[in-house]
């Protein structure tokens, strides 16, 4: 049995950081860190913490070999943060084993979902109307594709977990937690910290897990996706100050929480 912590971390760079801020102040209560990244990137990932190779050369790797999914910038948004303090991290504990618990295959799966969402999004833009069934059949194939990599990537996780475990994951990480605990490790799931609400495709994604939808109610929460990418996603600088702006915009109680700096900071990130 091992002591794992599950470390939630949307999908913005601001909250990946963070994580590597955590990780850099909390070292010493870890012996093995799982990175979300797919497996076949472990040799890479080694490389690059052991200063075996730079950052720029093992993203050309990525880049040519193609693990990621084009285009690698997407992925690399949020992953350069966190690949980045592994030196810095193996450095100060020479004796922390890193994991990577994904797969390509993975990768290419969620990805192909992601380009299903596009085409039904873009139908929607330009005929104003949202098929229903399309969706449907998106939301059921996003929720059975899910609940395969997550039986895959617990059980290679509990096979690996040794004594005392930080496994960073995405908003789908409680389920990943609920998995590890049921394998009979001590898991403890929380937040990385800092303000966040789900976005409209997101709220659609957990709804449809709990229970059925109405026509309606997948129509409304589409348009509401729509709109979050026409108009904040398509006219930032980046995903974080869209989604910042978005939620200043649209989620008012949470607006005296968002920190107006960071944000400001965040406009001059690349996408």
């Amino acid at each position: 049995m091992a002591e794992i912590e599950v470390l939630l971390l949307p999908n913005l760079k601001i909250f990946a950081v963070r994580a590597s801020s955590y990780l850099m102040e909390r070292w010493e209560f870890y012996d093995t860190l799982f990175l979300s990244f797919p497996r076949e990137m472990e040799i890479l990932v080694a490389d690059l913490a052991e200063g075996r190779r730079t950052y720029e050369s093992i993203i050309d790797e990525i880049s040519y070999s193609g693990i990621i999914p084009e285009p690698v910038e997407a992925w690399e948004y949020t992953a350069e943060p966190l690949l980045k303090v592994l030196p810095n991290l193996k450095e100060i504990h020479p004796g922390l084993k890193i994991y990577c618990y994904g797969t390509k295959k993975h990768q290419f799966l969620l990805n192909n979902i992601a380009i299903r969402a596009a085409r039904l999004t873009l139908q929607t833009a330009i005929t104003g109307k949202v098929d229903v069934e399309g969706w449907r059949w998106l939301l059921e194939e996003s929720s059975r594709v899910g609940g395969k990599l997550l039986a895959e990537e617990g059980a290679l996780i509990s096979e690996r977990a040794r004594g005392r475990c930080l496994c960073l994951s995405g908003l789908t990480g409680r389920s990943l937690g609920r998995a590890l605990s049921g394998e009979g490790h001590l898991v403890r799931v929380r937040f990385i910290g800092g303000v966040y609400h789900f976005t409209p495709l997101e709220i659609l994604e957990r709804r449809w897990r709990r229970g059925p939808l109405t026509d309606e109610e997948i129509r409304r929460f589409v348009r509401y996706h729509l709109e979050y990418l026409r108009d904040y996603i398509y006219l930032s600088n980046n995903r974080d100050s869209a989604y910042y702006q978005w939620l200043h915009d649209k989620v008012p109680w949470l607006r005296g929480r968002i920190d107006t700096e960071a944000v400001r900071f965040l406009d001059l990130l690349k996408h």
